[in-house]
């Protein structure tokens, strides 16, 4: 065959049919080569020139193909939108940060998960993976836990966005080892060293099974206490230490214009801890450890707080265990003009009144207190932590349709929520036997403090109880206290818990009426004895007409059919049936 013919055999053959050629070739020549002794120096390099032109002959392919497969993908209907929407999308599809919920979520492998969806949006086509890979947004979030050649990607990907930096495990990441842990602890040093200054949001949480790395979580924090942060806007920092505190002194070097979320956890001393450096600081949450309670005195939180004055959500858990005389200020320290929301744990009593004497709060709108009275109950009239309420926020409940109170062995809360979004959670323990008489008075005052300082006058009142309780808990004497402090109340909701006995004794005293205006008596429950005092109470025999409705949501006794009233017309209320008599006074009605 001439040259010229092999030319035009070529020029026609596919390229399976020259692969398939080439392969012949190949495979000929090496059964040549294995019969014959000696090798032919013109064969090598003709076999030599066959695997290269191979190889070119498969890169060509496969370059072609790509070519064609990106040429179809750009011709596609959504990769010919604009990219700003292409981003948007992108962005939606990518997963959430910090969507976690849930204590006992394994938090690493949520978080693993995060990362290997959010690398796997970058091999869905070349085109898209251009476009996420120049999203520098999406990759500003990470995570300390990740393997470190991760972080370095991410981190460059993000290029000169600021970054949110994170490591927080829980107890039920068993997942995460304490090498692990000490690996991941020892890699964050140097990478804040390097982004400190791109650092918008940093987040360090570990649980107190983690002491392990103690060592390694100080060198952290000697770390990053010392680097200025321009950018930086949030920084939560609760690691567990066992020995030394984590000291605060010239924190980001006084150098944190931007910070407006800070929490510390019980480990950080706050007696260094210097406001001047964090003017801009809108939320703050301190908890406030056994250690700095001796460290630092509660009086000087309101010094340090009225140096904040752009704060708008303020968050203090004390230690109980830890008790501190301490007098009302004399004179107001300063005033947090845009404070809204509140929220103060585990303090004794006489320090949250010394706190509300030295400062003001004109806006506060959403308050939450637990304070604990100290043991001598019996000066509790002298240490009314209501009336030590911030006068403008007193005034704010007078739209409260309903009152509930949470009785328990030893403690009262209550919370109420007014129509102009307005909410009070406040409650007080304190130590005593019911039988004592200081601790009665206590009681009294805790259910009536909302009438006479709050002027709450509630339509529905409602009290609540984990656990059962004694009848002396909830006295005669002590319904009638507190009932009478609400004549509006038109409905009362009781739980199974509180002892229905001097309940009833009190709404039918005659001494001393309560809740004229009651409608509706809603029991969760009533034994055998309840219920004939009700009838008695309602006039079962005639004898007296009580306006209101006993309703029984949840009674599980066998009644008499026979004994009760055949009665027409009934309507849903909530998930109760009433049924209401028509023509004749209401009367005890069963609900099944």
């Amino acid at each position: 065959m001439s040259a010229f013919e092999l030319q035009d055999v070529l020029q026609d053959a596919s390229v399976g049919q020259l692969t398939e050629a080439l392969l012949k070739k190949i495979r000929s020549e090496k059964d040549t080569a294995l019969v014959s002794p000696q090798i032919d120096t013109q064969a090598a390099v003709t076999r030599a020139r066959l695997r290269a032109a191979k190889e070119f002959i498969g890169d060509s392919i496969l370059d072609t193909s790509i070519r064609f497969r990106q040429s179809l993908n750009r011709e596609t209907t959504f990769l010919r939108l604009p990219e700003e929407i292409i981003t948007h999308i992108i962005s939606l599809a990518l997963p959430a940060h910090n969507s976690s919920t849930g204590w006992d979520v394994d938090r690493y492998q949520f978080s693993l998960n995060q990362m290997r969806m959010q690398l796997a949006a970058t091999h869905v086509c070349s085109g898209w993976r251009d476009i996420c890979i120049q999203l520098s947004r999406v990759w500003r979030v990470i995570d300390l836990l990740w393997p470190r050649d991760i972080i370095r990607l991410f981190a460059t990907r993000a290029r000169a966005s600021s970054l949110s930096l994170r490591l927080s495990t829980s107890y039920h990441d068993d997942s995460v080892s304490n090498e692990c842990l000490r690996q991941r602890l020892v890699v964050a040093s140097p990478f804040l060293m390097q982004n400190m200054s791109r650092m918008q949001h940093l987040e360090l949480h570990l649980p107190l099974r983690q002491h392990v790395a103690e060592e390694e979580s100080r060198e952290l924090w000697n770390t990053l206490r010392h680097l200025p942060a321009p950018r930086l806007e949030k920084f939560h920092f609760t690691v567990p230490s066992v020995n030394e505190m984590y000291l605060s002194e010239n924190l980001f070097s006084d150098q944190a214009p931007l910070l407006r979320d800070l929490a510390l956890g019980d480990d950080c001393s706050i007696s260094g801890l210097l406001p001047q450096g964090f003017q801009s600081l809108q939320k703050l949450s301190l908890n406030l450890s056994f250690k700095n309670a001796h460290a630092i005195s509660f009086a000087h939180f309101p010094i340090m707080l009225s140096n904040l004055s752009a704060l708008v959500d303020i968050d203090l858990y004390g230690d109980c265990q830890f008790r501190e005389h301490i007098i009302p200020s004399l004179h107001t320290i300063g005033t947090l003009p845009d404070c809204t929301v509140l929220s103060i744990t585990s303090f004794m009593t006489n320090q949250l009144i010394h706190f509300f004497s030295a400062l003001k709060f004109p806006s506060l709108r959403r308050l939450q207190i637990h304070s604990i009275v100290w043991s001598d109950v019996d000066s509790f009239p002298t240490c009314d932590l209501y009336s030590a309420l911030p006068p403008a926020f007193k005034t704010r409940f007078h739209d409260v349709e309903k009152l509930e109170f949470y009785i328990e062995d030893g403690g009262v809360r209550a919370y109420a929520e007014t129509t102009s979004d307005c909410e009070l959670d406040l409650s007080q323990t304190y130590d005593g036997r019911p039988e004592n008489i200081a601790t009665q008075n206590t009681i009294k005052h805790l259910l009536r403090a909302p009438a006479r300082i709050l002027n709450i006058r509630p339509k529905h009142l409602v009290f609540l109880c984990d656990d059962p309780l004694e009848h002396a808990w909830m006295s005669e004497d002590i319904w009638r206290k507190a009932l009478s402090a609400y004549p509006s109340v038109e409905r009362l909701s009781i739980p199974e818990e509180l002892p229905l006995g001097p309940l009833i004794s009190a709404l039918d005293s005659e001494e001393e009426p309560v809740c004229p205006r009651l409608k509706i008596l809603e029991l969760e429950t009533a034994t055998s004895s309840d219920r004939n005092r009700l009838k008695e109470l309602l006039g079962w025999d005639g004898s007296r007409t009580y306006m209101f409705t006993v309703v029984v949501t949840n009674l599980s006794l066998v009644l008499e059919h026979g004994r009760w009233r055949k009665v027409s017309g009934c309507c849903v209320w909530s998930r109760y049936c009433i049924i209401r008599y028509e023509s004749i006074p209401l009367k005890f009605i069963p609900i099944y």
